[in-house]
């Protein structure tokens, strides 16, 4: 996920750090994981898809504290539209989703615990499985760098 170069940086930030506090042990995997997730997390340099239905928004912008079945999220822009089918497995996502019109070959799935890919169909379906709860932001990928990033939502 990090450069050679980045886990230098990282690694020259975090000895700085502990300069100022010398009893700080050594970072946590769960620590630099969340790091690595924050650090995904910056801006992207493509077009961004708004939500435009949620099947949890109910009138007057109350959420059921429990919904059975799948959730439901369209988001639109530039023309491009993602539909997403969230299902719950415990403290994970199953994001079973359609990229129309196709424009892609992966859906990266950012969260602040990290990014993985998951391989797009010749129809613009993908599965991500084993998404954490929590925000996260999916960027749509064609070789060349993100085509479309969606707003973060929570999952």
């Amino acid at each position: 996920m990090r450069g050679r170069g980045e886990d230098e940086r990282a690694d020259l930030l975090i000895a700085e750090l502990r300069r100022g506090r010398p009893e700080a042990g050594p970072m946590s995997d769960r620590v630099r994981r969340a790091a690595d997730g924050a650090f995904a997390a910056r801006a992207v340099e493509a077009p961004v898809a708004e939500v435009v239905d949620d099947s949890l928004e109910r009138p007057g912008g109350v959420r059921p504290s429990a919904v059975s079945g799948p959730r439901y999220v369209v988001l639109r822009g530039a023309g491009v539209e993602v539909r997403l089918e969230i299902s719950e497995h415990g403290d994970e996502r199953r994001v079973a989703g359609r990229v129309v019109p196709p424009l892609g070959e992966a859906v990266e799935v950012r969260s602040p615990f990290g990014a993985r890919e998951f391989a797009m169909d010749g129809g613009g379906g993908f599965t991500a499985r084993a998404v954490p709860r929590g925000p996260v932001r999916l960027l749509v990928h064609d070789g060349g760098g993100p085509r479309l990033a969606t707003r973060w939502i929570s999952m």
